[in-house]
């Protein structure tokens, strides 16, 4: 039943409720055995579990489980709790979703930090790594850029095959990979090296922040929805050239799979 997204979109698309159906679909990019796991636990329990007193972490696996939900939720857990807790066949289908994806992972993931619910090369929306960041307002963040400051921590989204028609000429960055550890990535079109974010780039290290990529082939899948993102992990400065945008290229500190490199290098650098 749910073997290949392509499957699952058209089983959820004869639903009734177009939005629950879109939230199975994208339920099913979910690739983290920590986010699978935890959710799987959470559903097993949901009538005796107290919300108010799980820990932070807990928190954020909820809230990333609520924007999958509905794109127009709040930071609010006893929202999506209280709803599926009155939806036991929902609860049932997800418990059945969940652990087919966990008995099925092709790509391996690796833990990043104890305290952010995020997991090195998992799949990750946009929505889900702002939570995981502590932006509880996804929609805040523009242009692939977010600096999540009580973390110290940039946060990079890439696209590497642009469509023109998805991107004007001003966000139209040159993000790909160059070897399984260099990335070779773009700021925006107004940043320069001078500049305190284009500093702050240069001298993370040194500074104690951290620069985090994540990345997609392309803006859409093959059944024109919204991509999610590899979590490529952290990575240090290694060099730039020009200004506005700066053209930087940034060293992994988790080697890219075979897989995940044969998407993202461009043959440029073959």
């Amino acid at each position: 039943m749910y073997k290949t997204h392509k499957a699952c979109y058209q089983i959820v698309d004869e639903q009734t409720d177009k939005d629950k159906g879109l939230f199975f679909y994208r339920l099913s990019f979910i690739n983290s055995k920590l986010l699978l796991n935890y959710l799987i636990t959470y559903l097993e329990n949901i009538h005796t579990i107290d919300i108010f007193t799980i820990i932070e972490l807990e928190k954020k696996y909820l809230m990333m489980l609520s924007f999958t939900y509905s794109p127009r939720a709040t930071e609010d857990i006893s929202i999506i709790h209280n709803e599926l807790r009155d939806k036991p066949k929902v609860v049932t289908e997800m418990k059945y979703l969940l652990r087919y994806l966990l008995q099925h992972l092709k790509q391996f993931t690796y833990p990043y930090h104890v305290d952010v619910p995020l997991e090195i090369h998992g799949l990750y929306s946009r929505d889900q790594i702002m939570i995981a960041v502590g932006n509880y307002k996804p929609s805040t963040m523009r242009q692939g850029v977010y600096y999540a400051k009580a973390l110290r921590k940039d946060v990079f989204l890439c696209t590497t095959d642009k469509d023109p028609s998805h991107y004007s000429e001003t966000t139209n960055y040159e993000d790909f990979a160059i070897s399984e550890t260099l990335f070779h990535w773009q700021s925006q079109s107004t940043t320069s090296a001078g500049s305190n974010t284009g500093r702050r780039y240069i001298t993370h290290e040194m500074e104690g922040s951290e620069i985090l990529l994540f990345a997609r082939k392309e803006k859409y899948d093959e059944n024109n929805m919204t991509a999610p993102y590899y979590f490529l992990g952290s990575a240090s400065y290694v060099s730039h050239e020009g200004e506005k945008p700066m053209s930087i290229i940034w060293r992994l500190h988790k080697p890219l799979s075979p897989y995940l490199l044969s998407i993202f290098l461009t043959r440029n650098y073959i």
